[in-house]
């Protein structure tokens, strides 16, 4: 029997069921999802499943025929995604959205990359938005039993290596100095400063810091919690607060205390009082690294700069990776260069070791009389083997010529 449900993304009622071949089946029935037509949407579910079943019979049907729609709003429904994850579904529906999937063909898959590169989209983006593509049709097929192919398999893009950008030191503090000067400023982003600070000394990314909890801060243990929901990795972890973080954390709770006390949020959005969180710092962000001179620094190469200077600092792409809260160590890779001097403190090591490799006063040399001589010998001893095989096999030509 068809069943019905609500789904909190969808404003009507869908069903679910199992179709001849033990498939479930999962469709919008197209009825609003009040309370008043609930039965209205049963009679609708079960009039479907019916007429699923008599298509069956007659031979019409051969597969079920599932929308793009359909298959991502069962997959968010059931795995949660991140927030990336979902970015990548928007981008992914002005391309798929309304399409059967079975319809869709490594030919499309071509095409939308060709579209997406005429955007001046990177490699590394277009694998990311396919790739969760293709772990939805993968689930599906897993999970859901559905008889779909998944058209992206082996059609991911190369993933492009990138040497990432990072302030030096003397980048950083030009941003601290002007960013200390808007704090006097209340209509040009004051809270500016403290997203630095936190970013810098944190590794955040920008979504982590403005969608920040109050009930995340640790304060005991000086660290940032983060829920499964909350990470790229889909894991939960803590973020450690440094000395500057802290003073940057004080400065924003001061902040909440004389302004919005009601609010949930480490950087609340002043235009709502507080209801909201600032969403981005992009428009004052661009103001500043043009002011200090590095108008090619974005806001992600802040999270670039904590963990380049962790390894110019003598840490290991390992402590890196972790303080990143990578999933590997593969992404942590592109700041390998930055190892050297590190790796020359440890290259230095074998110059310790009780070995002398310097040439002594006493050393024989091999123009030495009974050295030349030994040498001369085995040269002749070697030209006489050479001749005599040589002669051989003239011999041999020889005796071959006359019998033929």
């Amino acid at each position: 029997m068809a069943k019905i449900y609500t789904r909190k993304d969808s404003p009507y009622w869908w069903t679910r069921y199992k179709g001849p071949d033990g498939q479930e089946v999962r469709s919008s029935l197209g009825v609003p999802k009040e309370r008043k037509k609930r039965e209205i949407a049963q009679l609708k579910a079960s009039e479907l499943e019916t007429e699923h079943w008599k298509a069956w019979k007659e031979g019409k049907l051969d597969k079920p025929e599932y929308t793009f729609e359909e298959l991502m709003v069962g997959w968010i429904e059931e795995t949660k995604p991140g927030a990336a994850d979902i970015n990548n579904i928007k981008a992914l529906k002005g391309v798929f959205g309304g399409r059967i999937i079975n319809d869709i063909s490594g030919r499309d898959i071509a095409d939308c990359k060709r579209v997406w590169r005429n955007e001046n989209l990177k490699n590394n983006t277009i694998r990311r938005r396919l790739s969760t593509f293709s772990s939805a049709l993968t689930y599906a097929r897993s999970e859901w039993e559905w008889d779909i192919e998944n058209p992206v398999k082996g059609r991911l893009p190369k993933e492009e290596e990138f040497e990432a950008d990072h302030l030096t030191y003397d980048e950083a503090q030009r941003f601290v100095d002007a960013l200390h000067k808007r704090c006097y400023q209340p209509y040009n982003a004051p809270h500016l400063i403290d997203f630095f600070i936190l970013a810098i000394n944190t590794g955040m990314r920008k979504s982590e810091i403005l969608g920040c909890k109050l009930s995340q801060l640790d304060l005991d243990n000086m660290c940032i919690q983060f829920k499964r929901h909350q990470q790229k990795s889909r894991k939960r972890s803590a973020v450690p607060l440094n000395s500057e973080a802290m003073k940057a954390i004080n400065r924003r709770l001061d902040y909440i205390r004389e302004k919005f006390p009601e609010t949930d949020w480490l950087f609340p959005n002043p235009k709502t009082k507080g209801i909201d969180n600032i969403k981005d710092v992009k428009t004052a962000f661009n103001n500043v690294k043009r002011e200090v001179g590095c108008p090619n620094i974005r806001i992600h190469d802040l999270r670039h700069t904590f963990a380049s200077w962790l390894v110019q600092r003598g840490k290991t792409l390992y402590e890196a990776s972790k303080a990143l809260r990578h999933s590997s160590l593969k992404p942590t890779e592109r700041y390998a260069h930055l190892e050297l001097d590190h790796l020359r403190n440890t290259h230095n090591e074998i110059d310790t070791v009780p070995v002398n490799f310097d040439q002594k006063n006493n050393a024989t040399r091999i123009e030495d009389s009974e050295a030349k001589k030994k040498w001369l010998e085995a040269l002749k001893r070697k030209k006489q083997v050479k001749n005599s095989t040589q002669s051989a096999r003239i011999q041999y030509a020889d005796f071959k010529a006359v019998n033929d």
